[in-house]
């Protein structure tokens, strides 16, 4: 399909989130769902993703749970949930009907990705040079990074650049998910 070839052939993605006023001053009120676009490494947008509720539930129940979806052009090919934060903080990831893994933390605040068998696939940690990217470790070797680009000196709070992930070179299509 075409997402699944897409995320295949592209070597970044970045998360862009909306930039406007009404945006910013919808979710910082809790009353607009968070949304955010996906742009493959060309630059067309890849695919639409959003949290299912308001977080203005989560501020009055943090324990609830949570649930992100990836929409493409005519369906929900990828799925985040999180049951309860009471239990674990583990994001369960679903594409296409098909349970990939987790992702989720460790004591020192570095996220790991597992594989549907709970195996250890990625482990992503703090850069030591900069606290604006992440660096991406496959058994202790760097294989792709996640940067916040630095916006200009001339920036305001509506166009920030947004999150860019390298994604690892020849990694499996369920990897890049």
């Amino acid at each position: 399909d075409w997402f699944a070839d897409t995320l295949a052939h592209t070597t970044t993605v970045t998360l862009d989130v909306p930039g406007d006023i009404e945006s910013m001053l919808g979710r910082i009120a809790g009353v607009a769902v968070n949304r955010w676009t996906l742009i493959d490494g060309g630059g067309a947008a890849l695919a639409d993703a959003s949290e299912d509720e308001l977080p203005l539930w989560r501020r009055f129940f943090p324990l609830r749970p949570r649930a992100i979806t990836v929409r493409d052009v005519d369906r929900v090919p990828l799925t985040l949930s999180r049951p309860s934060a009471l239990f674990t903080d583990d994001w369960r990831v679903v594409a296409d009907g098909t349970a990939l893994g987790t992702v989720g933390r460790n004591l020192f605040g570095s996220l790991l990705v597992r594989d549907a068998s709970g195996a250890e696939r990625f482990r992503v940690r703090r850069s030591w040079l900069s606290r604006r990217s992440r660096v991406v470790l496959d058994g202790g070797k760097e294989v792709a990074r996640m940067e916040w680009p630095s916006p200009g000196f001339f920036a305001t709070i509506f166009d920030r650049p947004g999150l860019v992930i390298a994604l690892p070179q020849g990694a499996s299509l369920d990897d890049r998910r």
